[in-house]
């Protein structure tokens, strides 16, 4: 008796089958579309982060001036790109940076514009750039537009420290444009008779 060979009835393949790979490319497709707007969402909530830290060193800058003792300055540094409150004894001519108050980095974000009182500083965010608050003077009004490095023109935050608030308001991106957030000095503006 002659043994037949016999004839495998399965073969055995390596790899994937087409629908193996479409299922993967599905699956894929749907961890995608569900990370990558929490992946913006941790983006935007990091630069409101840093907006905000930038209008709390405006507002403690503020307040400073408005309870006296030291002089006050802020100056951005274009090295490093962090903001950083100035103090100086009265008396003194050399300006520190304040213990107290850490200097706020610019992160991912760029100083689109910035006007101190009615001047606006050239290239605010490619020089060095210093503000004080004259002890004798009232202090400039200062309005700050970030936007993020990747020149994204529909976010855009505006920080304003009007000249005799003791805090800034910051406007984010989508948010209505405040009015009436600039006090009136009713004696500046000749109606100190005025009742309010």
């Amino acid at each position: 008796m002659t043994s037949q060979p016999s004839i495998p009835t399965h073969v055995q393949r390596s790899g994937f089958t087409l629908i193996e790979l479409v299922v993967v490319l599905i699956m894929l497709t749907v961890v995608v579309g569900l990370a990558a707007p929490r992946m913006m969402q941790t983006q935007r909530r990091e630069l409101d982060v840093t907006v905000e830290r930038i209008a709390d060193l405006l507002s403690i800058a503020a307040y400073r001036d408005a309870i006296g003792g030291r002089n006050v300055a802020i100056r951005f540094d274009e090295e490093s790109r962090t903001l950083h409150l100035l103090v100086r004894e009265l008396g003194e001519g050399e300006w520190r940076e304040d213990p107290m108050t850490p200097g706020v980095p610019l992160g991912n974000l760029h100083i689109e514009e910035l006007t101190i009182g009615y001047a606006a500083p050239a290239g605010p965010d490619r020089e060095a750039w210093q503000v004080a608050f004259p002890a004798a003077e009232p202090r400039p009004a200062i309005l700050m537009m970030l936007q993020p490095d990747a020149r994204n023109e529909s976010l855009a935050w505006t920080i304003r420290l009007p000249a005799y608030a003791t805090s800034a308001h910051v406007q984010r991106p989508g948010d209505p444009v405040p009015v009436g957030l600039d006090p009136i000095d009713l004696d500046r503006a000749g109606l100190e008779d005025v009742a309010w």
